[in-house]
């Protein structure tokens, strides 16, 4: 916040295409990185020049309340937007059960989300 009330642009790059996202992700400033998603809407799945995502950075330093956060914004990506194949990324890559079975208040497990290709056909 700070960043906007001095007028700095929000959506400037580091010299290596890193945004405000990916540093605060890799520093594991979780608050930071809640507000640039839902207030600057900086996007979660923008990669870097070395091809590193704000979830990638996270998850490399061990931040975990960072990455779940950062996992929850994609998965609402993705089934808005239809992306099947990043999905099965993701279940491949995390534990979703243990995420959704914690986070998620209709009680979603990963499997519930496994047949998202058919529903998305409905």
């Amino acid at each position: 916040m700070l960043l906007l009330e001095s007028h700095c642009d929000i959506h400037a790059l580091t010299k290596d295409g890193s945004t405000a996202l990916h540093l605060a992700a890799a520093h594991g400033h979780s608050s930071a990185v809640k507000w640039l998603v839902a207030q600057a809407g900086l996007r979660v799945a923008s990669a870097n020049k070395k091809q590193e995502t704000a979830l990638g950075l996270a998850r490399k330093a061990g931040h975990k309340a960072v990455v779940q956060s950062l996992l929850q914004v994609q998965i609402s990506d993705i089934l808005v937007g239809g992306d099947v194949g990043t999905l099965s990324q993701l279940v491949e890559e995390f534990d979703l059960d243990d995420l959704c079975a914690k986070e998620n208040d209709k009680g979603f497990r990963s499997v519930h989300y496994a047949d998202v290709e058919e529903m998305l056909k409905c």
